[in-house]
């Protein structure tokens, strides 16, 4: 099985709905996240919702890591709840936040074929 380092989410600003910002390749084993930052950029409390969704599905309350998390203005956050999960070939991972354009996320990973 060969492994390459990624980026799997460079820098996206969310919206108010979920959107898959990665899907793993289908053709390959997985891919497992090792770095995770949301930013708020906004002058106020803001929150996003963090999904890792199996391919063919949706975001739901079954595949929810990060729930509605606040984010003061200004603040970052790097949740371990996503941190060395596998992402199935095929899956996504699904971001969304309280008020479009607030929060960025960047995410990385290793992708394994």
């Amino acid at each position: 099985m060969a492994a390459k380092n990624e980026t799997l989410i460079n820098g996206v600003q969310l919206t108010a709905s979920a959107v898959a910002l990665y899907t793993s390749p289908v053709n390959g084993a997985g891919t497992r996240v090792v770095a995770f930052t949301a930013t708020n950029s906004s002058a106020g409390t803001e929150t996003y919702t963090l999904h890792v969704v199996p391919s063919g599905g949706s975001a739901d309350s079954t595949n929810v890591l990060v729930k509605a998390k606040s984010l003061i203005a200004n603040e970052d956050d790097e949740p371990v709840a996503i941190i060395n999960h596998l992402i199935p070939p095929g899956g996504t991972i699904e971001v969304l936040a309280s008020t479009t354009l607030t929060i960025a996320v960047r995410a990385s990973g290793i992708e394994f074929t």
